[in-house]
């Protein structure tokens, strides 16, 4: 998922669209939540505890509850 968003930038940024004009609706609901937590990636760092926490918050089922109101 972490991978998903950072290419939903890297397009928008090569064809100069935000998300809200790329994505369905719920497709940004997802990126925009999963934005919360994970900052977009622009100089390297240290990935574990985002992808921790991205995989907690599917293992939870919080990413489908939030998509659910």
């Amino acid at each position: 998922m972490i991978l998903a968003i950072q290419a939903i930038d890297i397009r928008c940024s090569i064809q100069k669209i935000t998300p809200e004009k790329a994505l369905g609706k719920k497709t940004l609901e997802a990126y925009k939540y999963l934005r919360r937590f994970v900052p977009k990636l622009e100089k390297d760092r240290i990935l574990f505890p985002e992808i921790e926490l991205i995989a907690e918050k599917a293992r939870d089922g919080s990413i489908i509850e939030a998509l659910k109101e």
